[in-house]
């Protein structure tokens, strides 16, 4: 499985794309609603 990971990683960036997401703050008062607001 690591392989597989390696070759997206390599690819993709995988990590620094989660990192960037996982990076954000998120009040725990937001719905589904609040997260999709910014794409309309």
């Amino acid at each position: 499985m690591s392989k597989v990971y390696d070759w997206f990683e390599e690819r993709l960036e995988i990590q620094a794309i989660a990192d960037d997401i996982t990076s954000k703050y998120v009040p725990p008062h937001v719905n589904i609603f609040y997260c999709l607001g910014g794409i309309t």
